[in-house]
């Protein structure tokens, strides 16, 4: 009879402390800017990647164009 009570007053002591509820919602809202951040990264290496991409490609069309004047 006593575990009964005891783990109703237990309940109601966690039901009146918002303190896990607003922990778990600061930790949610990290997680999501860590992926927006992650994100972001990924997008902007992807543009500098094609960046890189393209000059190479123009260096071979130049480096092509000066053979073919020698």
């Amino acid at each position: 009879m006593r575990r009964g009570i005891r783990s109703h007053t237990q309940n109601s002591v966690d039901e009146e402390n918002p303190y896990w509820v607003s922990f778990s919602d600061l930790m949610s809202a990290l997680l999501v800017i860590f992926i927006l951040a992650a994100v972001a990264l990924i997008i902007e290496l992807t543009q500098k990647t094609n960046d890189v991409e393209a000059g190479i490609e123009e260096l071979k069309q130049a480096e092509l164009a000066r053979k073919n004047i020698i």
